[in-house]
This record gives structure tokens, sequence and C-alpha cells, in this order.
């Protein structure tokens, strides 16, 4: 396609990721939060996602707070998945979930293992291969 003199040759699926766009891509862009850094104003929330009942090495790649609810006994050993610098609150439903500390893959307060109530929460650090305790609430 030739447009005033300029040839075009995006595809329709190209062309179709401008539809509906009303001022310039880039000053779009550049409205973004730099690659440097940068403050966010406003509400900003976390999904809440909730672990895999009775499941001892949860999932923690598709967030940062999540719900264990589990329905009976379990002992989290370790959390899979997790990035570097990555923080996660967990909150407890229900007073079934045992985190157990482990110099290698779990270091909690205290150097010992610790059962949340229902209502409590942990918070936990990732360096990449251990996970930090930072804190933890009693709610009860």
């Amino acid at each position: 396609i030739n447009f005033n003199g300029t040839a075009i040759s995006s595809t329709a699926a190209e062309l179709n990721y401008t539809d509906g766009v009303t001022s310039a891509i880039q000053t779009q862009l550049n409205a973004k939060m730099a690659l440097a850094g940068g403050a966010f104003s406003g509400a900003v929330g976390n999904t809440i996602r909730t672990f895999t009942d009775k499941d001892p090495t949860p999932d923690v790649r598709t967030g940062n707070v999540f719900v264990a609810g589990n329905s009976k006994s379990t002992s989290i050993t370790n959390l899979d998945n997790g990035a570097a610098g990555q923080i996660i609150t967990i909150f407890a439903t229900t007073a079934h979930t045992t985190f157990v500390h482990n110099t290698k893959l779990m270091l909690l307060a205290g150097a010992t293992n610790i059962t949340l109530a229902a209502n409590d929460t942990i918070q936990l650090l990732c360096t990449g291969k251990t996970w930090l305790e930072i804190s933890r609430s009693d709610n009860t």
C-alpha cells in the first residue's frame, strides 16, 4: 500500500494494534513508567490468589498476595517459582497451615516452624533460592 507517497508494508494484524489510538503512540509510550523508575499515584492493588488446597510447595509466580485456606493440616516446606526480590504476603483463613523452617529453603523468625491461625498473615522475601521471613501478624 502507498499512502501519500509512503510505502506501507505492515500486516493487517500490525495495523490492528493501533485501532482505537487517539493520539501519537510515542506520546502514550512516553507517559508510561520510565525504565529508571518513578512514582505511581492513585490506588494500586494486587489480585489475591489462593494456594491449592494441601499443597506443600505452592506456586507463587502469579502474584504477591495469597490465601492459604487448607482444609487439613498442611506443612509448607518451600514456595515454588519465586523470583529474587519478590515479596509475598500470605493470609490464612484456617488454622491448618504450618510454615517449616529450613536453613536452605525457608528461614523463619526464631528458627522455628510457625502455624498460622485463621486471619494471621506472614510476609516473606525470596533471595532467589531461600525465602526469608520479613514479618508475621497474630490476628486471633
